[in-house]
């Protein structure tokens, strides 16, 4: 199982995720994303995350946590008067998860982010990453600023011992010599040293059509 998150909101993960699955897929792989927290509804009255899974690649679960206001999980169900815990969570995702070949679990926000706020502290993303005993897929944009988010993420994840699989960089040009360097500083300060790029899609196809090229920097 994977879960892929990201060094902070609207960093494309739900993108990356679909980019990861269609690759697993391509190789023969059953797939399944999940997506256990979800904030905000569109519109159309639809969760935006869930409701992407089921356009592009034709997911459909059943909902799991879902909570009106866009805001962060805890805050969302608190003001909901609603509490979910790692135990309630975990076997319906491992449930959900456990016919298929892989399983990718799209986290909510960034890496430390508080799922639910509790009696005794808070539920936090990185707990239900060491139950799911996933790996990570760190999500990280190329734009200015995200050296310094992309390290201390990947710090954060170290001195908790979760283990990261790789790093995706989001929305990447290649043409373009700052995003360049963000990409060989970030490699080359990382203990992590598996990554791909996704550049920005145009269209629908060109997202489910894409090869990601995973390399190693040495």
């Amino acid at each position: 199982m994977y879960f892929v998150t990201g060094v902070g909101t609207d960093i494309g993960k739900t993108v990356a995720t679909t980019v990861l699955a269609q690759q697993e897929k391509r190789a023969g792989n059953r797939v399944t994303v999940i997506k256990p927290f979800q904030t905000g509804r569109t519109a159309t009255g639809r969760y935006p995350d869930i409701a992407w899974y089921e356009d592009y690649l034709n997911i459909r679960h059943e909902e799991m946590v879902v909570v009106e206001p866009a805001v962060s999980p805890h805050f969302a169900l608190e003001r909901a008067g609603r509490v979910v815990t790692k135990e309630a969570i975990v076997p319906k995702i491992e449930a959900i998860a456990s016919p298929y070949d892989v399983a990718f679990v799209e986290g909510a926000g960034g890496l430390a982010v508080p799922l639910c706020k509790l009696d005794t502290g808070y539920f936090m993303t990185e707990q239900l990453i060491e139950a799911l005993g996933a790996s990570i897929y760190l999500v990280v944009e190329t734009r200015l600023g995200s050296i310094h988010d992309a390290l201390v993420t990947i710090d954060y994840a170290v001195r908790r011992n979760l283990p990261i699989r790789g790093i995706v960089f989001n929305r990447y040009d290649a043409n373009d010599s700052m995003e360049r360097d963000n990409v060989e500083t970030v490699m080359t300060l990382s203990p992590v040293k598996r990554f791909a790029t996704i550049p920005s899609f145009t269209t629908s196809k060109e997202m489910l059509d894409y090869e990601l090229q995973w390399e190693e920097w040495t």
